[in-house]
């Protein structure tokens, strides 16, 4: 032992603690410092998230709408220390009231859960959905114990929920959080979650969406995602960062950096992130999206989102007509390609695939696609802002070629690309975002040139002379998604 004046307690004396009488509460400022996470850096750079010791009695009302963990309860929690839903749900709540945590050690993978709960007997048994999807590929048998499962970290597919119930006659349960105020929509014992929705605020929570300018939408509208800059589980701040802090409230809400809507009985359904749009190379993509095809790739061609080596389309290939670019390329590529209007507008083109070519193939260096069935019809993918006017352009050279051949096979589908992100929701005045953007008149003239002349070319009015204000799109677009789910498209250029 160290030289130290501290006394040295021997195993006997520590035995015979069990049979002193509980101390009292030591009750501290329920506002003071208890304990610090970092964000996973998803919207930039993590962050340390400073949490009060009220938080953990708030974590109740997770317990009451989420977990409906009990003091009998064993739960086991497959999730690593580094994450704040196992120090939460696995560690904290089951230690606030008495129950057992059960944590596998360190590197089991997640085809040994289901063994081990059975062996300790657990009655809740919590994870990210990929670890219930592991254990439902391995061949297990059921315990009796288990009342059900919870869900957070990444979303819940309805296909893997129902498989779980058939398998093992219990439900699973998910809750949306966040590191700053962990867990506040959820399903739960009593009151599942609908499918397709992260569930309802918990009790005791107040949960708003909100406008561009920070009010509170009713169901059936899409809004920004916050919380109560009053919630009792909510953090301190971002340690040592009060300017952060204050950025993420607004008139007294804590904004989550997520897009939802709610449902007439409350049910709150995520549509992605404020800030999901990935910019790579100039084409924003929303992460869904891209997750969304990858589940689909079996049954199409998946490339990288970027202009493939393997079929460039430069200014002069112009979409004149639908075989001018294409033919040539589909009949010695595979079928799978990124194409640029007036190299502005990206549009993704995905058909049939044939077999991929060999290993040593000779042909372009590019990625291979997935193979899958044979598809009926070309997809066009196609990101557009209607405030650009190579958009606008772009789209009437498209309609003029599609209408020359109205037996085309392609079947369009338009997705958000936002000219300028950072617009504020009131719009700019046109003279000084243009100026702003291109410097003096010089320059803007410059970059109105070409638009002119295009639009001129393809019988379209465009009078920059008439345009007060550069709005924020962010509405429109949504109005777009809304009404493609409708099933109307947006008109051709030339109506």
């Amino acid at each position: 032992m160290p030289d130290h004046p501290a006394p040295v307690l021997p195993e006997s004396a520590l035995s015979g603690f069990a049979a002193l009488p509980p101390a009292g509460w030591h009750m501290g400022p329920p506002d003071r410092l208890a304990y610090i996470l970092f964000t996973s850096g998803s919207s930039g750079q993590p962050r340390a998230v400073a949490h009060a010791h009220r938080a953990i009695l708030a974590r109740r009302m997770m317990m009451e709408d989420w977990s409906g963990l009990r003091a009998d309860d064993r739960l086991l929690h497959a999730g690593a220390f580094n994450w704040s839903f196992t120090l939460g749900t696995g560690l904290m709540d089951p230690w606030t009231i008495g129950a057992t945590a059960l944590i596998p050690a360190d590197g089991t993978p997640p085809a040994a859960v289901a063994t081990l709960a059975a062996r300790h007997h657990a009655t809740l048994l919590a994870g990210a959905p990929g670890v219930f999807r592991k254990m439902l590929q391995t061949g297990w048998p059921n315990w009796p114990a288990l009342r059900h499962g919870l869900c957070a970290g990444e979303r819940l597919e309805p296909a893997l929920r129902q498989e779980w119930r058939t398998r093992t006659g219990t439900d699973l349960h998910e809750a949306m959080g966040m590191s700053e105020c962990s867990t506040f929509l959820s399903g739960s014992p009593s009151r599942p979650a609908p499918t397709g929705t992260a569930g309802y605020p918990q009790r005791g929570r107040k949960v708003a969406l909100l406008d561009d300018l920070g009010r509170s939408l009713g169901a059936g509208l899409a809004g920004r995602l916050a919380v109560s800059a009053d919630d009792a589980g909510l953090c301190l701040g971002y340690l040592d960062q009060p300017q952060e802090t204050a950025a993420r409230i607004t008139n007294g809400w804590f904004l989550t950096g997520d897009l939802a809507v709610a449902a007439d009985d409350g049910a709150i359904a995520m549509l992605g992130r404020t800030d999901d749009l990935m910019n790579a190379g100039g084409f924003r993509v929303a992460p869904p999206r891209s997750r969304r095809l990858c589940r689909r790739s079996r049954k199409r061609a998946i490339w990288p989102w970027r202009r493939s080596p393997c079929a460039p389309v430069s200014r002069s290939s112009r979409l004149s007509g639908p075989e001018r670019p294409l033919k040539k390329h589909f009949a010695t590529r595979p079928r799978a390609i990124w194409l640029d209007i007036n190299n502005r507008v990206p549009i993704s083109i995905s058909t049939r695939c044939p077999a991929p070519p060999p290993e040593k193939s000779t042909a372009a260096p590019c990625a291979r696609p997935i193979q899958g069935p044979p598809m009926t019809s070309v997809r066009l993918d196609i990101f557009a802002d209607p405030v650009c006017p190579w958009c606008m352009i772009g789209k009437a050279e498209l309609d003029r070629a599609l209408e020359s051949r109205p037996d085309h096979p392609f079947a369009i589908s338009w997705h958000p690309f936002r000219l300028d992100p950072q617009m504020p929701p009131a719009g700019m005045p046109y003279v000084d975002y243009m100026k702003m953007k291109f410097d003096d008149e010089k320059g803007i003239l410059a970059a109105m040139g070409p638009v002119m002349e295009a639009s001129e070319r393809l019988g379209l009015w465009i009078n920059p002379s008439l345009i007060e204000r550069v709005p924020n799109t962010l509405n429109a677009h949504r109005l777009l998604h809304w009404a493609g789910m409708e099933g109307y498209r947006p008109p051709s250029c030339r109506h």
